[in-house]
């Protein structure tokens, strides 16, 4: 964002318009101002005083003023971007369509002296290179022609704090999907989801014997520390393990009682994140959650691990989706389904998941087989039973399976052209779209990150763990059962385009 403009200065309170063509901004206020309302209305009242008649003078000065919102926000979500902050940066010039990475290998010594008179063979030069690529990202908002683009209007001074958060969620996000496709993988159970049950976690212990292998292939710890980024649910169970319970007791501190972390041990350092998949919906309702921790591939077929409990005795299913597992009354359909959607906060998925788990129950029959208990015991449903796991009073869960990443230097690289990997803003007013907006009744505010891309470069520097917290079915029920529904006439009033 260039601070050279010619819109105006922003000073004392919020921004004072004063040098009409040279002028630097500066939006620092905002830190002090916390309403959106009274941001927008000392805009305008300057505004407004400022004598700023060309209309298109004015466009220019509120699109810059929501641009530096957005840029503010991004840099003041910084600290909760965990997966960002330790990621290698490397940008390309323009006109290039991936990037190139070489690293030179070394020599390995040896104690063969020489033969007198012959010449020892050369050594010759290795070296593996690494290609990445990236790709545009985008949101935007359609408005009637009831919100006003001629003044600062509080409902875009809103969304755009809210797409400038989105768009650095968007990076974070994009980054821990490409650690979780191509890390390697560690089931805290020793074989894999579909025989995970709850409280099947890792420890101190487990991470300790990573940091040793680690270290054997020459992943290099970041500031003297191998990360281990983590739910709260997991730090729940690490602050009662037996290491951590220990080093409390040789050194006296009670310090993870107080942060609810552990402290620093073994070269490891802990920290957490509620940027996962629970950031938003809890498992449990399949038309607003965005991730599906307890779906797994088994060879082809998708599965979904689900559980429930009933009289206190813990049962599992696999549920399996085919092409035509079953009829709404009109169509076949699968358990399993992808399509476009619309959140209730608003939001358009594209390609989201669907799991259908209640109709896979309904389908269960006396002659239906998989279920196990916790011991992987498989059990027998007769009459009595299948009642029980149709009642709508058992509710069956998906498993909530967990995710902890420990990783060390080199795990990751962003990157993108060179002065194009930030996020753009834009405001288009009613009549932008000519031929498309034929009376002038549809406005739309939006974000673009122009080219972003995430690529591992070296898996074995970065490992996954997967696993079911104690407390994680708890929480999860908890959450589902409390969950909020999304206020509709709100939605409404903000006057939002389909």
């Amino acid at each position: 964002m260039p601070t050279n403009t010619s819109y105006g200065v922003m000073q004392r309170g919020l921004f004072d318009y004063a040098q009409p063509d040279s002028a630097v901004t500066n939006l620092r206020a905002l830190a002090d101002v916390i309403d959106i309302n009274n941001i927008t209305t000392a805009a305008n009242g300057i505004l407004l005083k400022s004598g700023l008649e060309d209309a298109t003078k004015r466009a220019r000065y509120i699109e810059y003023f929501y641009d530096k919102m957005l840029l503010d926000t991004l840099a003041l979500g910084s600290e909760n971007n965990v997966f960002l902050k330790y990621c290698q940066t490397k940008e390309v010039p323009e006109g290039h369509a991936k990037f190139l990475l070489r690293r030179w290998g070394g020599l390995t010594e040896h104690t063969v002296p020489l033969v007198e008179g012959v010449p020892p063979k050369s050594d010759m030069t290795a070296s593996e290179s690494f290609e990445g690529t990236y790709s545009q990202y985008g949101r935007y908002m359609e408005f009637t022609d009831t919100v006003d683009y001629t003044l600062i209007d509080p409902v875009i001074a809103h969304y755009t704090t809210v797409y400038g958060d989105l768009a650095i969620r968007t990076a974070e996000r994009l980054c821990r999907q490409e650690a979780i496709n191509f890390g390697s993988k560690i089931y805290a159970n020793g074989a894999g989801l579909d025989t995970m049950v709850i409280g099947d976690t890792v420890g101190i212990a487990d991470y300790r014997a990573l940091a040793l292998k680690l270290k054997r292939i020459l992943v290099k710890p970041i500031n003297g520390v191998y990360k281990v980024i983590c739910s709260p649910e997991h730090l729940y169970d690490l602050v009662q393990d037996p290491l951590v319970v220990a080093y409390m007791t040789y050194t006296n501190t009670a310090e993870p009682f107080k942060t609810g972390k552990p402290v620093e041990l073994f070269s490891i350092s802990f920290e957490e994140t509620m940027l996962d998949e629970y950031a938003y919906n809890y498992t449990g309702d399949s038309t607003e959650t965005i991730d599906h921790p307890g779906e797994f591939k088994d060879g082809s077929t998708y599965k979904l691990r689900v559980y429930t409990i009933i009289d206190g005795v813990e049962y599992y299913y696999n549920i399996a989706a085919g092409e035509n597992d079953w009829n709404d009354g009109t169509n076949n359909r699968s358990f399993r389904e992808v399509r476009n959607a619309r959140l209730a906060d608003g939001s358009y998925i594209p390609a989201k998941v669907f799991w259908y788990a209640n109709k896979a129950i309904e389908a269960m029959t006396t002659a239906t087989t998989g279920v196990t208990l916790r011991d992987g015991t498989p059990v027998v449903i007769d009459e009595e039973l299948l009642e029980k796991f149709q009642d709508p009073a058992n509710t069956w869960y998906e498993l909530p399976v967990h995710k902890s990443f420990m990783f060390g230097q080199e795990f990751m690289v962003k990157t993108g052209i060179s002065g194009r990997t930030g996020a753009k803003f834009y405001v288009k007013p009613k009549g932008s779209a000519g031929v498309l907006d034929p009376i002038d009744q549809r406005q739309s505010i939006g974000f673009k990150i122009d080219t972003l891309g995430f690529n591992l470069l070296r898996s074995e520097a970065i490992h996954v763990f997967y696993f079911v917290p104690t407390q994680a079915a708890a929480v999860q029920q908890y959450a589902i059962t409390h969950k909020q529904t999304w206020d509709q006439a709100f939605v409404q009033e903000l006057d939002l385009v389909e």
